[in-house]
């Protein structure tokens, strides 16, 4: 949020510690959710180099899902020049292995996330707030898919920007699916780029947040048994007529 940069190199950072903090730059390690006959989110790590906290914050599993629920995952601007908007912007990396239970694999995995956004004042549509993300995902089977057809994108059904006039409020819903199933993909490297900015203008101010206790989750579908036997029995069918 505050726009500094960091002041030593990630190498000496990763010395420090799992969390480690410096004037603009945040970085944490959560360590593992899951695991066993669950699926596991392995090394969950958040990393921003536009804030000294964290900004998702310490993930909580429940089922297959992993729920984020940031307090200070936010931008705001306030009244600016009129000739030189204020810009803010704050950018949060979130990265993790996602393993599929022992004899499962990946069908699907959703990431989603809300908040709230205000715009006030007399301005034009240079004053505005928006959100924005954006999914890697790497094959990490050996001598298979490797990268996947991404990035893939954030859908915000009500939009993504938000724009005076008139001074208002709101709501904001972003989500998307990937369906993963044809790769039969058991372990994958989950890169998400996460962004919120805002800027005003001369008596006008924006503001934007994650808010919830489900402000960012990320869930996985694996398939039921039954589909899975069916698989099996389709894959040993093929190979006898191969």
């Amino acid at each position: 949020m505050n726009g500094r940069w960091p002041l030593m190199s990630l190498a000496g950072l990763c010395l420090l510690g799992l969390a480690t903090t410096v004037m603009g730059y945040y970085t944490n390690n959560y360590g593992d959710r899951g695991g066993g006959s669950a699926v596991l989110y392995k090394d969950v790590t958040e990393t921003t180099t536009t804030d000294d906290h964290a900004l998702f914050g310490s993930p909580m599993l429940v089922g297959n899902k992993l729920y984020f629920a940031p307090t200070a995952f936010a931008s705001a601007a306030p009244s600016g020049d009129p000739n030189h908007p204020l810009t803010d912007q704050t950018n949060g990396t979130l990265t993790m292995q996602i393993w599929a239970p022992p004899g499962d694999y990946i069908k699907e995995i959703t990431f989603s996330e809300v908040g709230d956004w205000q715009l006030t004042g007399l301005g034009t549509a240079a004053t505005q707030a928006q959100v924005g993300g954006s999914l890697t995902i790497i094959d990490l089977d050996p001598d298979m898919w490797g990268w996947l057809d991404s990035p893939y994108e954030m859908v915000f059904p009500s939009g993504s920007l938000f724009t005076l006039p008139p001074a208002r409020s709101g709501v904001f819903r972003g989500s998307r699916t990937i369906n993963l199933e044809v790769y039969f993909i058991t372990k994958l490297w989950f890169n998400l780029d996460n962004n919120l900015s805002t800027t005003c203008e001369s008596g006008t101010t924006s503001f934007i947040q994650k808010k919830g206790a489900q402000a960012f989750a990320v869930s996985v579908i694996i398939p039921e048994p039954a589909t899975l036997c069916l698989l099996v029995l389709g894959l040993a069918f093929l190979r006898r007529r191969g």
